[in-house]
């Protein structure tokens, strides 16, 4: 657990690498080492800051925004920054803000495919790509919020979108959420 990559070989030295096209399938060791035991909504990170897309006050103003319509609904949020993109200040405003937040050396699909995630949120990711059967929220088309359109972003998501009946809600106003999540 901590922050960056972790060669696997040092947790499990007789580790075995697959392309795994079904998150479903991957291996239940590799999963149990990072169960969550209540249920969560996975908050997958983009780095929009540093992409220029959004200033630092309207992302943590967005991120606080969206802690509060899950608080209401009593829902947990876990937070999974990409591993080369933690940013200790943004940890530090998450915590204060209330997320929980997980360790950024697995893939988000270890989270997501768990049982006790009940839904994926973020903007746009490979991640967020895969068949969980679980509800996968977008916020990359909000209005008012990006200093430029995420769509070239939003169309390699879709592309990738492995499932017909995986589908990926569009958010265009964050008071959308109370009825999608």
């Amino acid at each position: 657990r901590g922050i960056g990559l972790v060669n696997l070989k040092k947790i499990w030295p007789n580790i075995k690498i697959y392309n795994v096209k079904n998150s479903n399938k991957i291996n239940e060791l590799a999963i149990n080492s990072y169960i969550l035991d209540k249920p969560f909504y996975l908050f997958i990170d983009k780095e929009l800051v540093k992409a220029k897309q959004i200033s630092w006050f309207k992302l943590i103003v967005l991120y606080y925004n969206v802690q509060v319509i899950f608080r209401k609904k009593k829902i947990n949020i876990a937070f999974k920054f990409k591993p080369r993109q933690f940013s200790f200040f943004k940890y530090l405003i998450l915590k204060i803000i209330g997320y929980k937040i997980l360790p950024t050396e697995p893939p988000s699909q270890l989270f997501a495919c768990q049982k006790k995630c009940i839904g994926i949120i973020g903007f746009t990711s490979s991640s967020m790509s895969m068949d969980y059967e679980k509800k996968l929220i977008s916020l990359s088309t909000l209005k008012d919020t990006f200093k430029q359109n995420l769509t070239k972003n939003i169309e390699s998501m879709k592309q990738r979108n492995e499932s017909k009946s995986n589908k990926i809600f569009f958010v265009e106003h964050l008071s959308q959420l109370v009825n999608i999540i």
